[in-house]
């Protein structure tokens, strides 16, 4: 998909991510959206999300978290308070985490505003949001 858009009040949304570019331990699951860990280990991760506003409305108090989680539960987060800017912009989180084989890895995207309206687009073409994923140690 070029585009996922995501409403104001959507709450917590799974960032889909439908292609790859390299995975030669075939670690990604395209179908289901997440990184199922091959080997136990120590992870990098590298989340990317390149966020536009759309349908804007005056928005206020604009916030941006980014989540990796591990079998539904919150591992890591990036919070981004960006006042009113709806200017389009790339956010991110890197982390290392050790995890068994097995574990599911999920990327998650949620916006908030205090007032106003605007929808979210999370943009992939071109490889403006990525989720990486490979086994350190």
């Amino acid at each position: 998909a070029a585009q996922q858009t995501v409403a104001h009040g959507a709450g917590e949304t799974t960032i889909l991510f439908a292609a790859e570019s390299f995975d030669p331990d075939s670690a990604f699951d395209i179908a289901n959206y997440k990184y199922v860990v091959p080997v136990t280990g120590i992870y990098m991760f590298n989340l990317q999300a390149r966020i536009s506003c759309t349908s804007i409305s005056s928005p206020t108090n604009i916030q941006h978290v980014l989540k990796l989680k591990v079998g539904g539960v919150t591992r890591s987060t990036s919070e981004d308070d960006v006042g009113t800017d709806t200017d389009g912009k790339t956010y991110g989180l890197n982390t290392y985490m050790q995890l068994t084989a097995g574990n599911e890895v999920t990327a998650t995207y949620t916006p908030s505003i205090d007032s106003g309206s605007v929808n979210f687009e999370i943009v992939h073409d071109n490889n403006k949001s990525v989720f990486q994923g490979h086994r350190v140690i």
